[in-house]
């Protein structure tokens, strides 16, 4: 692609971001300043966003640039689901963590009395992650190196790819071994409020291995990305989507602005971060979204 066509549709993506709205001249600041310290000073920046966390900026990293332009929230209406939802106390895992950004937030919505387990097998993430956890002094959010699916044992994995770096399913250079988990080992006797999956198509084999959970209706909500990745390994969206409403669960997309759920067949259509909620739970979960407080 051309540079400055790039550069163009990237310009349009910020001012249209929900983050924002109404503040096209400052977006056009921070997006100016961010490519400037990048190319002039070439060092990393220690960032505070509103949400309660600090964030270590690479000039190398497009998550980095994503939290700069989009003011910490580049996934909106999935980040202020966890802000409208997540309670100190609660536990939330965040599977292909990447540098942290979930987790980060989730660590400063559950607090001290709380938990975040991570897991991210990409060596230079990992130890960027690491660095963030250190900056912010969240000794509640744990990092584990690894690949989670639905066995025990190792995967081969990609590298150099950045945020995509996946499970290679044939053999490719520089692709590294990494050991790989299942949750329901990992997370055996924690119940955990939420989670987030991003792992470039896996989702199905991280929730194979997390069957136990998921009959009891844990987590009770689920962000997952889900995409024509998941071909890869064999699965069709809806084949996906329809095996998980078995364990009783309702798929959606949210609005944070109206703090709504709007429930959906086939939201991956309209959106790749759907969220899925335990039905049963239904109740309890939308109390925490519109703030109520729950009797009984």
């Amino acid at each position: 692609m051309n540079p400055l066509t790039e550069a163009a549709g990237l310009i349009r993506f910020v001012l249209r971001h929900p983050a924002n709205r109404g503040r096209a001249i400052s977006a056009l600041a921070r997006f100016v300043a961010w490519q400037a310290w990048k190319r002039v000073v070439g060092r990393p920046r220690d960032l505070r966003f509103r949400d309660g966390f600090r964030l270590r900026a690479w000039p190398d990293s497009t998550v980095a640039s994503m939290m700069i332009y989009c003011r910490g929230r580049p996934d909106w209406h999935e980040a202020l689901f966890l802000r409208h939802f997540l309670k100190p106390g609660d536990g939330f895992v965040d599977v292909g963590a990447h540098v942290g950004t979930y987790s980060l937030l989730a660590g400063a919505l559950v607090g001290p009395s709380g938990w975040v387990e991570a897991f991210e097998p990409a060596a230079d993430a990992a130890q960027r992650f690491r660095l963030n956890i250190e900056l912010n002094g969240f000794s509640w959010v744990h990092l584990t190196q690894a690949a989670v699916g639905a066995e025990e044992g190792t995967v081969r994995f990609t590298t150099g790819l950045k945020t995509i770096n996946q499970v290679s399913l044939r053999s490719t250079p520089g692709d590294v071994e990494v050991s790989q988990l299942r949750l329901d080992d990992v997370l055996a006797g924690r119940d955990a409020a939420a989670a987030k999956l991003d792992v470039e198509g896996a989702e199905p084999l991280v929730l194979a291995g997390w069957q136990a959970a998921l009959r009891r209706g844990l987590p009770m909500a689920l962000l997952i990305e889900v995409n024509d990745g998941i071909r890869r390994f064999g699965f069709r969206e809806a084949e996906f989507l329809g095996w998980l409403r078995g364990f009783g669960y309702r798929m959606g997309l949210y609005d944070s602005d109206r703090r709504i759920i709007r429930w959906s067949e086939e939201p991956w259509r309209e959106r790749e971060n759907i969220l899925a909620i335990h039905e049963p739970s239904l109740d309890k979960i939308l109390c925490r979204i519109e703030g109520q407080a729950i009797s009984g």
